[in-house]
């Protein structure tokens, strides 16, 4: 019986096309935005630690977008498999959680945002961790038991649910554009940052051009 099931839900870690891959982006978004409902329900029936596990949850699936892009440029197997792990490691999927923060500090060139991409950045670790006291009971000192309804304020819930609403609505993606991103970012993707840079701008403009990136409504690369 079990032998069966894990036959049936054995992960895929192979290549996949454009129109693969948006689907895969808009699928992640399409449940990103339940999960952020459903935390907001929970956060409104004042049910903190779920409300605040699910909102992590969101934003790990808003996550999985920056990581599907890694993918589509994958240049070898060896790198295929390495964004396969990051698809599937829950830490690499929640690197952009701050974002808020960065436009509240005044952010707005790329090179402001690096910081979250730092090998050694805490953050996404940090989210995870919330994540789990969250969810389950644990101790951090002898004979002293958390749990998570506890542990969780309102407030810090409310802050999560909110960045899984903002990461939530994003727009839906086409075939189209992840051709154009393969187009111009993976004879780069292995390059320096300000080459990289670069192609995002034209990517970015070439994005622009088509109108499938409304003025106005996106962040622009070219600052």
């Amino acid at each position: 019986m079990f032998e069966g099931l894990l036959k049936k839900v054995q992960q895929y870690r192979g290549p996949l096309s454009s129109a693969e891959i948006a689907h895969g982006m808009n699928a992640a978004r399409e449940n990103a935005v339940r999960l952020a409902k459903d935390a907001r329900l929970l956060f409104e029936n004042e049910r903190y630690a779920s409300a605040l596990a699910l909102a992590v949850l969101s934003i790990e699936e808003a996550g999985k977008e920056p990581v599907l892009r890694g993918l589509a440029v994958a240049s070898d197997d060896k790198q295929l498999q390495e964004r396969w792990r990051d698809y599937r490691s829950h830490t690499r999927k929640n690197a952009l959680w701050p974002l808020p923060y960065f436009f509240q500090q005044g952010a707005s060139l790329p090179e402001d945002f690096l910081p979250m991409f730092e090998p050694k950045a805490k953050h996404p670790q940090m989210l995870d961790m919330v994540k789990q006291i969250s969810l389950y009971t644990d101790t951090f000192q002898k004979g002293q038991w958390s749990l998570p309804e506890q542990k969780i304020p309102e407030k810090l819930a409310e802050g999560f649910v909110r960045i899984a609403e903002i990461f939530s609505s994003t727009r839906d993606i086409t075939t189209e554009e992840i051709d154009l991103w393969i187009q111009y970012m993976k004879p780069t993707w292995n390059s320096s940052d300000a080459q990289r840079h670069k192609a995002q701008i034209e990517w970015d403009k070439e994005m622009r051009r088509r109108g499938l990136i409304k003025e106005g409504t996106a962040f622009s690369f070219e600052k």
